[in-house]
């Protein structure tokens, strides 16, 4: 689907005509409208709505009759009939029907399928850097969360570009390339969109050079460093000596003078 046509959809919340069946899509905790299609006043006639063959709302002469189960989220327009469900629950997804009778004459049956969605609140990307032990390459695997939202389809993309094959998948192994990388993942129901990304690096051990290498280059530099720590220790405490018996010497010999005078 494109991005372009995506917003205008969830702002007519994506509804169709088929052979005289609306077709609506409603968010949790939100309102909606069934309409008739009304062309005249039905006041003062009796009208109703069925939900599985169930009545759950119905206008007989201005007085309001409602099932118990819809107590407090149903309202009927007394003159077109519109049917207005507030605080809606995914349970309340399914057939209702309108028929009902003014001036003498039965009023055409209308059917509106609704289903109701929970919306999507946010999507979250983390990544975590895989390294091999013999190659100078290393993977990253991208995990992608979703909070809120009902029947989610998830979808990748790299660079703008659209990951082939990656459709509804919670995890993807990215190969960084030499510059960086946007991974975008993106979370779509039919009333809602969410979507994060993350930048991908190139791998840190430079080209051609395994890990397994650099782990003993630098070993053999800590080891060459503590070495010659340890020789120049020695020579300085040589030095030291040195020093000390040249001049325990030169303090004898003065002695000995001072005897004979």
């Amino acid at each position: 689907m494109s991005s372009a046509l995506l917003p205008a959809l969830l702002a007519l919340q994506v509804f169709n005509i088929c052979g005289g069946s609306l077709l609506l899509n409603g968010a949790v905790g939100e309102s909606i409208v069934l309409p008739t299609g009304a062309e005249r006043s039905y006041k003062g006639g009796l009208i109703e709505w069925r939900r599985k063959d169930i009545n759950i709302i119905k206008l007989v002469r201005n007085t309001t009759e409602i099932n118990p189960n819809f107590t407090g989220r149903l309202t009927m327009n007394d003159e077109t009939g519109a049917l207005n469900i507030s605080n809606l629950r995914e349970e309340d997804s399914g057939e209702y029907t309108f028929s009902g009778i003014a001036s003498a004459q039965t009023i055409p049956r209308k059917t509106v399928q609704l289903q109701v969605y929970e919306r999507i609140v946010s999507v979250q990307v983390i990544s975590q850097v895989n390294n091999s032990t013999d190659s100078g390459s290393c993977n990253i695997t991208l995990i992608c969360s979703v909070n809120g939202g009902s029947q989610v389809a998830l979808s990748w993309s790299r660079n703008g570009q659209n990951v082939a094959g990656a459709e509804n998948r919670t995890t993807l192994t990215a190969f960084p390339t030499l510059a960086e990388e946007i991974y975008v993942c993106t979370a779509t129901n039919p009333i809602s969109s969410q979507s994060n990304n993350v930048t991908v690096w190139p791998c840190r051990v430079p080209p051609g050079l395994s890990l397994g290498a650099l782990m003993s280059v630098l070993f053999s530099i800590g080891l060459v460093a503590m070495v010659s720590a340890v020789i120049a220790v020695n020579i300085r405490e040589r030095c030291s000596r040195g020093k000390l018996g040249l001049g325990k010497e030169d303090t004898s010999v003065r002695g000995e003078a001072t005897i004979h005078i």
